[in-house]
């Protein structure tokens, strides 16, 4: 459901307000003040943009990429010079009982009961 919020959200900035603002930031200033007026806007618009970033929400997403890096460090073998022969074999043979386990279990829950 936030998929069907988020994509348009983003779209609609990315492909039409974001734009809009270099566009009018370009064309607002005379030519013999262009470079110096864009400098200075571009400067306050990178300045709003860092107040703004670091509100709660940056750092949530801080939080949650940590979160990330560490149950990848955690959880995922290193793969780095394994054939894939060999990288199939492990996963095949892995017996402990981690969050993997109780991943494929889910899954297959998911798969024999048609959904989620």
């Amino acid at each position: 459901m936030q998929l069907c919020i988020m994509v348009p959200k983003f779209s609609r900035m990315q492909g039409f307000i974001g734009p809009v603002t270099w566009l009018i930031l370009a064309e607002i200033f005379p030519s013999r003040l262009r470079g110096l007026g864009m400098g200075l806007s571009v400067f306050f618009l990178w300045i709003t943009n860092s107040i703004i970033g670091l509100s709660t929400t940056f750092f949530i997403f801080v939080v949650l990429g940590a979160g990330g890096i560490l149950f990848v460090k955690k959880h995922m073998p290193e793969t780095k010079g394994r054939t894939l022969e060999e990288l199939e074999h492990y996963f095949r043979t892995y017996d402990d009982k981690d969050l993997f386990y109780y991943l494929r279990i889910w899954w297959t829950q998911c798969l024999s009961y048609g959904g989620y």
